[in-house]
């Protein structure tokens, strides 16, 4: 991995889809932290991997993919470090870069965007319960109790029963020196492939001797989805990573701005959400390879709302990625929501259900033809 020029220029201006402006409508803000949830996260000192891989009963749905020992060992050693660390990271999404200062501790992140100057100032802060993005320029505070802490925790739970089923495939592919430090290369392949023999894959670059994730690229079916990886970093005591440092002062004079309402609620079947909601959801009767419906999030409107008020979002993994559905109903005289985006990682798709029309928009990376299957399906 080697380090790569920071340019400012390099593909405009630079807007991960964690910065969220303040102010924008609830569906994109859902849309966007979405869009950050259906890449691979996981929590940075956690040690729910290793009870996730006790023994348990046969999974009739292991699919016998390969895996190496010693990299699943690598992979236990990533989710279970306990190290503090501090560095610079340079993130790549979409053909543009930023530039972060990186600190982390016992499965809390911090990261302080340099560039490019439109996020300067910027901070992200990811703990066991909480998301929050900090915007300088307005002194915004976006705060996300749901799902950030289900989704770290859970994700290494899926992680680690996905490898334990043997539904993606763990190879070690290499060595390399990352920021000074000595990383093994570890691959993680999602089940199913996608014409040509193309799949989900997640590299990640782990520190040998503490277990430090030094870097990570997903791709999928139409190439690179994202990548990030330290150009300097400082492992141990020598970091001087602090609890204090992941609840800055500065946070108390911004204005809070929650991204998603308080009263979400995580169920595990559509069925269940069903009798919750003002609307008749839809589920996709077609599903890429591997992928199963992992949760399912509602959002009831407050009392003697419209319809369109309440919402539902189905989550859906094969264990490396994910794609969610964000489901509502049309609005009453509104403007036609129709299908856009085709072929991209956010469209928006309109679909009849027994209860009236449904806005649905959808964000993954599934291969164009596949998200088309999905969308054709809903039932």
């Amino acid at each position: 991995m080697k380090r790569r020029k920071f340019s400012e220029n390099e593909g405009g201006r630079v807007r991960p889809p964690f910065a969220i402006e303040a102010g924008r409508l609830l569906l994109w803000r859902l849309a966007l932290l979405a869009l950050c949830l259906t890449l691979p996260s996981f929590a940075f000192g956690q040690a729910r991997f290793h009870r996730a891989l006790r023994p348990q009963p046969p999974d009739s749905r292991a699919e016998n993919e390969p895996q190496d020992p010693a990299a699943v060992a690598l992979i236990k050693l990533m989710l279970s470090q306990q190290a503090a660390y501090a560095g610079e990271q340079v993130t790549e999404r979409g053909g543009r870069l930023s530039r972060q200062e990186v600190r982390g501790l016992k499965g809390r992140l911090r990261m302080d965007f340099i560039e490019p100057p439109d996020l300067a100032g910027d901070v992200m802060l990811i703990t066991h319960s909480q998301y929050r993005y900090y915007h300088k320029n307005t002194n915004v505070l976006d705060i996300a109790l749901w799902p950030t802490h289900l989704n770290m925790g859970g994700q290494e739970k899926r992680i680690a029963d996905a490898i334990r089923q043997k539904r993606i495939a763990v190879q070690k592919v290499g060595e390399e020196i990352v920021a000074g430090r000595n990383a093994a290369i570890v691959q993680l392949q999602g089940g199913g492939r996608f014409g040509a023999g193309r799949r989900f894959q997640s590299k990640f670059w782990i520190d040998k001797e503490t277990g430090v994730k030094l870097g990570m690229e997903l791709s999928g079916p139409r190439g690179l989805v994202s990548r990030s990886y330290f150009t300097r970093i400082t492992i141990g005591p020598a970091a001087r990573v602090s609890p204090k440092d992941f609840s800055p002062a500065f946070l108390q004079g911004a204005q809070t701005n929650p991204l998603f309402p308080p009263q979400a609620k995580q169920l595990r079947t559509v069925a269940e959400a069903r009798p919750l909601l003002p609307f008749t959801p839809l589920e996709p009767a077609t599903l890429p390879p591997g992928f199963r419906l992992a949760a399912v999030w509602v959002f009831p409107g407050p009392p003697q709302s419209r319809p369109e008020a309440s919402s539902v979002l189905l989550r859906y993994s094969e264990g490396v990625t994910s794609f969610v559905l964000y489901e509502r109903p049309a609005r009453a005289n509104g403007r036609a929501f129709g299908n856009r985006g085709e072929g991209r990682s956010i469209q928006r798709w309109q679909a009849d259900s027994p209860s009236g029309p449904l806005d649905i928009t959808y964000i993954g990376h599934l291969a164009p033809e596949q998200a088309r299957a999905v969308r054709d399906s809903l039932r």
